[in-house]
């Protein structure tokens, strides 16, 4: 898939939507027996078609399943267009090559590969699995390219362990996560479409590493429940996504979450991604969570409500008892119509915050139990969090440009900002020491042109708390 950068969010789904077209319609005519193009350096293959009785693996006398092939020994397996019932287990290396392959498992697990074993699969559609339609399993490493992942009542791929390429595929409609890596695994994700994932599009728990952190490029993640990518306990670069649309689920509604797990510190370069009309949060880092969120357009997020009558509460990015080890650097993005906080830091974050473009951060309207009053503020920091917040410019939010309520003042500083047509400019409230405030541009904001000193409870705080996602249960 061609960069999604520079490209208007219709203009990525489009090209997302193209490669998931592709997919449909990959491989040869559909003609019996019609097999994909041999590769070069094919030293040995064996040859699959549906339609065949077993014959002896050759061209002209095909195997009738993929099985019989891969308990031979050739190092190439091309399987021709057609429907197979059969689950495979994979125990040595190989490469399978199919073209309009489907893939319907009499089996909890659809294809299993195990053990110290390079394979690569290519064409399959996989579709119906009970537990997991492509599972990679103690120290196997995979790559998988241009395969669907239908309607897994299950996670779609599970990696244990294990090494994974996934590239130019689709994962759509499983039950539960439709990416997972989990224990110590690696992997590259690049150039997929993850739609409608019940229980979120591509999750990490405690994987990748600091010297090689997992690598999730160039996706589309639409309409996944819970989240679209989560970091638990992992390392991972997020570059160059499209994250939308992502819906509640039991706990959760957001476009990226990075959170430690108890074992592991999460760090995440969460860089030039579009993250886009997710339920509520766009980037949420918690617990003691490390990295960059750099250069992404974060954009109407807190799209809710989250439940009937309940008010429509969110935020672009919400960062939680984060940056203890190293403040989170949230710079150069653009953010505009989210809902409640574009950025939100609470339960002592440390945070800096520099050069983002705030634009039009929409209220939610509360109870506060005398009356209801408007939050919609465009940086706020609350319950002792800190950040050096310099160089952006803030307008246009419903409430103030910036909030800060019961900060830690002697860690925190408020320079050299552009506050512009806002409700009021900057509010700070009952902080822990006094705040420095240089060098700030006001003007324009409309209740306040000026710096409100206020005691605490003058004004509404909503420091809404949010759930983990839920631990993952691995299969048997």
């Amino acid at each position: 898939m061609a960069s999604l950068r520079g490209l208007s969010s219709s203009q990525r789904r489009l090209v997302a939507l193209a490669l998931c077209s592709t997919l449909v319609t990959l491989g040869c005519s559909d003609s019996d027996c019609s097999f994909p193009a041999a590769p070069a350096d094919a030293s040995s293959i064996a040859y699959v078609c549906a339609d065949s009785s077993d014959g002896d693996g050759s061209q002209d006398s095909p195997f009738g399943s993929i099985s019989t092939a891969l308990a031979g020994s050739s190092a190439v397996v091309l399987v021709a267009d057609g429907s197979y019932a059969e689950a495979l287990r994979i125990n040595r290396s190989v490469r399978v090559i199919a073209a309009n392959t489907t893939l319907s498992a009499p089996d909890k697990h659809a294809i299993k590969i195990s053990g110290a074993v390079d394979v690569s699969l290519s064409g399959l559609r996989v579709q119906g699995a009970t537990g997991t339609a492509i599972w990679l399993d103690g120290g196997a490493k995979g790559s998988i390219d241009q395969t669907q992942v239908i309607a897994t009542e299950g996670i779609g791929i599970l990696v244990t362990a294990s090494d994974l390429q996934l590239t130019n595929s689709e994962i759509a409609g499983s039950s539960s996560i439709g990416v997972e890596l989990f224990g110590g695994s690696k992997g590259i994700i690049d150039d997929n479409c993850l739609t409608a994932n019940t229980g979120g599009g591509i999750r990490a728990d405690d994987s990748g590493s600091d010297s090689e952190p997992l690598l999730m490029r160039r996706n589309e993640l639409t309409s996944n429940r819970e989240f679209g990518i989560a970091v638990v306990g992992s390392k991972a670069i997020i570059d160059d996504n499209c994250i939308n649309s992502t819906a509640l689920g039991q706990d959760g509604a957001d476009g990226i979450v990075v959170i430690s797990s108890a074992s592991s510190t999460s760090d995440a370069q969460v860089i030039h991604n579009e993250i886009t009309g997710n339920a509520r949060i766009g980037v949420w880092f918690d617990a003691v969570a490390t990295g960059l969120i750099d250069d992404n357009d974060i954009n109407d997020n807190g799209a809710g409500p989250l439940a009937s009558g309940s008010p429509r509460i969110g935020a672009g990015i919400w960062l939680r008892g984060a940056g203890s080890d190293a403040p989170i650097a949230v710079t150069n993005n653009r953010m505009k119509g989210n809902s409640t906080y574009a950025v939100g830091a609470s339960t002592a974050t440390a945070a800096k915050l520099d050069s983002n473009v705030i634009k039009a951060t929409k209220g939610t309207l509360f109870n506060t139990g005398i009356e209801f009053e408007t939050v919609g503020d465009g940086i706020a920091l609350f319950s002792g969090s800190s950040a050096l917040i310099s160089n952006n410019a803030v307008s246009g939010s419903e409430r103030a440009g910036v909030f800060l309520d019961s900060a830690n003042g002697s860690a925190t500083s408020v320079n050299g900002n552009a506050v512009d047509s806002n409700a009021f400019a900057i509010i700070v409230q009952a902080p822990t020491e006094s705040v420095s405030l240089q060098d700030n541009t006001l003007s324009n904001n409309s209740s306040s042109n000026e710096v409100q000193e206020v005691a605490a409870g003058t004004y509404a705080v909503v420091d809404f708390s949010v759930k983990a996602p839920a631990q993952v249960t691995i299969p048997e």
